[in-house]
């Protein structure tokens, strides 16, 4: 991703990027055919598939440019193309997307009779676990951050330092969310502690903004009963 690579001789392949749901972006290939004939073929779009027992990658709104032995250029364009990626790959060899790159339902429910998936079970089931986990930070790092605004009392020099305070706190959260996730991969227990992590850090904010509302509210109804004792005082 993002440099040219040489998977095979007189392969070259270039892709500026890969999404997380395998699709890869700005694709480049050139390849040198035996003789002096090459072939070099670019697309905005790419995917991986697997068609009955083929690899190929098939590209979408692309073109193709071919020199023949007789030095002819052979020029064509094309919205859909398969290039069949099985000459380049042995009998033993087989496609492994990143944990990254997979959709949720491989990640939870990889393919066991695969050796490489069974011998990275965990760590599949760790990256599903926290891709189902990231959005309860964004609920965590709200409550946090109205924590930072309204969890505290009135200051009149401002609510810097308790806002800096609370982001620390967030980077430690995120970080805590992390290291969970990189224990995962050695426990599948742990994946438990992928939501607890945010999960505890949004009930101790929110238990902080309504504590801090009650006490408020205790205190302005207090206030009435201080105010008529001291005008009731003999002077």
């Amino acid at each position: 991703e993002g440099e040219f690579t040489n998977p095979a001789p007189g392969l070259t392949v270039y892709a500026q990027s890969v999404d997380a749901t395998g699709l890869i972006h700005n694709l480049f290939i050139h390849h040198e055919k035996s003789g002096s004939s090459a072939t070099t073929y670019t697309a905005d779009e790419g995917r991986l598939e697997k068609r009955g027992d083929r690899a190929v990658l098939v590209m979408h709104k692309g073109s193709m440019q071919e020199f023949s032995e007789a030095d002819v250029l052979n020029f064509l364009t094309f919205d859909d193309y398969p290039y069949d990626l099985s000459p380049f790959m042995t009998s033993e060899q087989m496609i492994h997307y990143k944990p990254s790159d997979r959709y949720l339902h491989e990640l939870l429910f990889p393919d066991l009779t695969q050796d490489w998936e069974k011998r990275n079970y965990l760590k599949l089931l760790a990256e599903g676990h926290s891709r189902i986990a990231s959005p309860l930070y964004n609920i965590a790092l709200m409550a946090m951050a109205l924590t930072a605004i309204i969890g505290g009392g009135f200051s009149r020099t401002g609510y810097g330092r308790r806002i800096a305070i609370m982001s620390a706190i967030a980077v430690g959260v995120r970080i805590l969310g992390f290291v969970v996730q990189a224990a995962a991969e050695e426990a599948a227990w742990l994946n438990l502690l992928q939501y607890a992590v945010p999960l505890l850090a949004t009930y101790l904010a929110l238990r902080s903004i309504f504590r801090q509302k009650v006490a408020r509210f205790i205190d302005m109804r207090l206030k009435p009963h201080r105010i008529s004792r001291a005008s009731g005082a003999p002077a």
